[in-house]
């Protein structure tokens, strides 16, 4: 795991034993007894222990599916088992990252699909802000979907260091979203990776801007979720959509015959390995085309959202080709136009207002439907 550090000898429990280089297992006990033989090999709850890089190491701990019962004797039903850590003033971690390991069936247990955290003390923002920094400048494999799971981790962290910490992960996403940080750089993901991970921001953002003790920690967390996703959605969707459409019309796809497309073929590479909120402008521009048989259109609609002939050439999965005119594409391009925003424009108020209208009472939901039919007046 990137950036994990092996904790100090003074913070790891009794009987915990070395997991590769940056990380130890430790097992866990009934509280309150003391193992008969304390041979760790033998053990059958594990936790892994590991650190951040931080100014001081964390730690880390995970359970196993069945009990050690060979190193503890009389343990009655029900008795409570843990793992106790002690960590001198001195040497205290900011935080506790740990992940969970169950044995039997060698299966890693984490927090929606990031490590478990707990804070310890004050966070450094220093730390906090040259880990990013380093991610963003250095690391070889980094886009959106990485950034939206660093968020994730580091919430909690920038929420304990008040507006400093907020104000830092909102200027981080604006610059995000504006598209001043890399969205793809040598990594590829699958639709549903970066709907889930738009997901999880969204909700633990949503989270912070309902509940937060620090009214600068709610002010920065609403001022984030305009630029957001609302994520979730069926990511399988996405893929599975684009090809349905050219199977459905006899457009060439891979190795399958058919009429050959290359700005389709270029469009669903892109949609396979690294969709983004930038598709739904190209579903946008395309649709544009379509009515017009007017490639001017296009490039209209491209230029009005932000987006470059050079910018959608120098992608890893480049976009060069002129979309051919094929009008009978039309009502499946405007389906899977809905399909692309549902995932990725949680903000655009008509996409945002489908996916609430179950929670609001009539009479509000009245007035939003009014608000949208009447928006142009």
């Amino acid at each position: 795991v990137e950036n994990w550090l092996m904790p100090l000898k003074a913070c790891q429990p009794p009987h915990s034993e070395l997991h590769g280089e940056r990380a130890v297992r430790t097992p866990f006990s009934p509280l309150g007894f003391m193992p008969v033989q304390p041979d760790p090999s033998e053990q059958q709850q594990a936790a892994a222990s590991t650190a951040d890089d931080s100014d001081t190491p964390n730690t880390a701990a995970a359970p196993a599916a069945a009990q050690p019962v060979q190193l503890y004797a009389g343990v009655p039903e029900g008795t409570p088992w843990c793992v106790t850590l002690v960590f001198p003033e001195v040497i205290c971690p900011e935080r506790f990252v740990f992940v969970l390991h169950q044995l039997g069936s060698d299966a890693w247990v984490r927090d929606h699909g990031t490590n478990f955290s707990l804070q310890l003390r004050s966070p450094c923002l220093g730390g906090l802000v040259e880990g990013v920094l380093a991610a963003e400048a250095g690391y070889e494999q980094w886009g959106l979907l990485h950034r939206l799971q660093r968020v994730v981790e580091l919430l909690d962290n920038a929420e304990a260091a008040g507006a400093a910490g907020m104000s830092f992960v909102f200027t981080w996403l604006r610059l995000s979203s504006n598209r001043l940080l890399d969205w793809q750089r040598c990594f590829s993901y699958q639709p549903r990776d970066i709907t889930w991970a738009q997901q999880q921001v969204a909700e633990r953002m949503t989270e912070k801007a309902r509940s937060s003790s620090d009214p600068a920690v709610r002010m920065y967390a609403r001022m984030i979720m305009r630029k957001l996703s609302r994520g979730g959605g069926n990511g399988d969707e996405i893929r599975m959509g684009i090809l349905n459409i050219m199977r459905d019309h006899g457009i060439k796809e891979g190795s399958r015959g058919g009429l050959d497309e290359p700005f389709l073929e270029q469009w669903h590479q892109k949609l396979h390995q690294a969709t983004s909120p930038e598709d739904v402008i190209i579903a946008e521009a395309y649709l544009a085309f379509l009515h017009s048989a007017n490639h001017d259109d296009w490039w209209r609609v491209l230029a009005d959202n932000g987006l470059s002939k050079g910018q959608i050439e120098s992608w890893e999965q480049p976009i060069t080709a002129l979309p051919m005119h094929l009008p009978q594409l039309i009502p499946p391009i405007q389906h899977y136009h809905w399909v692309l925003k549902t995932c990725h424009s949680g903000a655009e108020l008509d996409t945002a207002l489908t996916c609430a209208q179950g929670f609001v009472d009539p009479d509000l939901r009245w007035h939003l439907y009014d608000l949208l039919a009447n928006r142009s007046a």
